[in-house]
This record gives C-alpha cells, sequence and structure tokens, in this order.
C-alpha cells in the first residue's frame, strides 16, 4: 500500500514534483541513469508501508526520506487525520502557516544539488525522487496533482532505462479531489 503526507496549514498544502531522471537510488547507492517512477508529475511525499508501519508511521518516514525533514520535530505538528482508498492511505499533518513555509523553503534547499556530485541533493535526503516543493490552496491542488506532464523530450528523459516505473498518477487526482472536497481553500 502507498502512503502519502498531506502537510498543511488548515488553508494550503504542500505538494512535491517527482524528478524525470535520477542516478541516486536506495539511499545514495549510484546506479545508471533512470526514469524516476511518476516522473515529472506532482505529487505528495510518500511510498510504500514497510511491515508493521501504521499509516501516520510510513507517511513520517517517507517525508524524511524525501524531504531531508523530520515532521515529527517541529513543535505543534501533529497528524490531524488519516484517509485510505483501495489505492493508497494519506495522513495530514497539520502545521503552522510560518511552518509551513519554512518547510517549504527548506525542502527546496535540501533538494538542490550539491557542487561537483551530479544531481544528488544535499541535506539528509535519502530517496532522490522529488525536485521541488510549491504550497498550494485545496482548489489549486487540483490543477497539479493527477495532471500529467509529458516528460518526453526533457533533457535525458527519452535516453534512460525507464526500469519498471510506470506514469501512473490518477491516485494524485483522487487525493487533490478529495482535499478538494473536504479541506477549506
Amino acid at each position: 500500500m502507498q502512503v502519502y503526507a498531506l502537510v498543511t496549514d488548515g488553508t494550503r498544502y504542500l505538494i512535491a514534483r517527482k524528478r524525470i531522471v535520477n542516478a541516486f537510488w536506495e539511499h545514495g547507492e549510484v546506479r545508471s541513469l533512470r526514469v524516476v517512477n511518476q516522473a515529472g508529475q506532482w505529487a505528495l511525499p510518500g511510498g510504500g508501508r514497510e511491515d508493521d508501519e501504521t499509516t501516520e508511521e510510513c507517511a513520517l518516514r517517507e517525508f524524511r526520506e524525501e524531504t531531508g525533514v523530520k515532521l515529527s520535530t517541529l513543535a505543534g505538528a501533529k497528524c490531524v487525520n488519516t484517509y485510505s482508498s483501495r489505492d493508497f492511505e494519506v495522513a495530514e499533518f497539520l502545521v503552522s502557516q510560518t511552518q509551513l513555509r519554512d518547510l517549504y523553503i527548506t525542502i527546496n534547499a535540501n533538494l538542490q544539488p550539491k557542487a561537483g556530485v551530479g544531481t544528488r541533493p544535499t541535506g539528509q535526503v535519502r530517496d532522490w525522487e522529488l525536485s521541488e516543493t510549491r504550497i498550494v490552496t485545496a482548489s489549486e491542488m487540483r490543477l497539479y496533482l493527477g495532471v500529467r506532464v509529458d516528460i518526453f523530450g526533457q533533457p535525458g528523459a527519452a535516453r534512460v532505462n525507464s526500469g519498471h516505473h510506470t506514469q501512473a498518477i490518477d491516485w494524485y487526482g483522487d487525493v487533490a479531489s478529495y482535499a478538494y472536497l473536504n479541506f477549506p481553500d
């Protein structure tokens, strides 16, 4: 089951864009350049649940691995809701407006490449699948999540092994619809 972290200040939400290509996999191991799963698409930080993890624990772990930030260390940040569908689960984390802005700034800095190391980001990022984040309202989320971004013609995308990854993003649209219907703008 895929689990995602939906981080909000109550009216705005943090979303992330997937990289198109990546050579740094499995916690920093350098491998051949490959297209990232859901390459170039807007998503929520998240991934597969490990044995015996709750939805909240998985969302926190995946958020930390993909952004380099431990949500659990933010004062007052808490999981306020979980949502399950047949395809995915979402843990909603409430933070202050200032914390959301600071997360945006910190994560985008963490995702920037280090000088001389190619495309490998800085900080505590372990899974180098994200390229940037944005803060959006619930209605704006529908303009990003589940909307296909054509990666063909993007630098390097046509020349690398796509492996077992897909461009399936339908559940991101489901998350956006859920947020639009259940959260204020």
